[in-house]
């Protein structure tokens, strides 16, 4: 999965930086102040993959603990 830019983007989070651009890039977000919202781009072979595992794994770096997070299909934006 990549991360896509769309119109309502107003911020991007840069990479920490003890992390390698191949190990993560840069996120564009639309910033509420109190939500970020990002929209991910994938590819046909991870559409097949998802339709037949039916499962989509969401990593966070944080450490001792986990914001909280969402993953929706529906475009959080009215």
């Amino acid at each position: 999965m990549k991360p896509i830019r769309f119109k309502e983007v107003n911020k991007t989070l840069t990479k920490p930086s003890d992390m390698t651009t191949s190990q993560c890039s840069s996120l564009p977000i639309a910033s509420s102040g109190s939500h970020c919202f990002s929209c991910w781009g994938i590819s046909l072979k991870e559409r097949i993959k998802i339709l037949f595992r039916g499962k989509i794994w969401l990593t966070v770096r944080s450490g001792e603990t986990q914001p909280p997070v969402k993953l929706t299909i529906d475009k959080p934006f009215c």
